[in-house]
């Protein structure tokens, strides 16, 4: 089951990657799903990362993502998660975000929740499990293009850290 979501955003990629590539372990300063993340750099990182991935509190839990693909020139990370969380019928979840330049300083971001399903869910869940995802995908592009074209975080998320007792980046 697949879900791919994508918005224009109206800065260069390099600002974009900085937040989703060089930037991904700081997740919680600007998606409201994240409340905490810090890095981690445990085994192995794919080629050209700094970092094997980042452990996350999230709304659904704690979470440890292992990146799979980090590729700066292509504008691309791909990573999976894993949460104690997650419904057991959930075999691997993964984000995969690509940055598209579309001429000068506009760039489309795209990402694509790709989620495996457990036999026999994997027939009967992807509708439930997109009306789900599809609006969680939407809301974390439109808070990254929030704080990459404004420079500060989305109402959205300064009202989670608001509630949770931290202060905006």
């Amino acid at each position: 089951m697949q879900v791919i979501k994508s918005t224009q955003i109206q800065v260069p990629a390099a600002s974009v990657w900085k937040v989703i590539g060089t930037g991904f372990p700081d997740a919680d300063r600007w998606a409201s799903a994240v409340y905490q993340s810090s890095v981690r750099v445990d085994g192995s990182s794919p080629s050209g990362a700094p970092f094997t991935g980042r452990t996350c509190e999230t709304s659904i839990g704690p979470a440890r993502e292992t990146i799979l693909l980090y590729d700066e020139d292509a504008g691309r990370i791909s990573y999976e998660a894993q949460a104690d969380k997650m419904p057991g019928f959930v075999r691997k979840l993964v984000a995969d975000w690509r940055i598209h330049p579309e001429g000068v300083g506009m760039v489309r971001v795209e990402m694509k929740l790709t989620v495996d399903l457990k036999p026999p869910f994997n027939f009967i869940m992807p509708p439930m499990m997109r009306m789900q995802m599809g609006p969680l995908v939407a809301k974390t592009l439109e808070e990254l293009k929030h704080f990459v074209e404004k420079g500060t975080p989305h109402p959205r998320k300064l009202k989670q850290m608001s509630k949770a007792g931290h202060r905006a980046a």
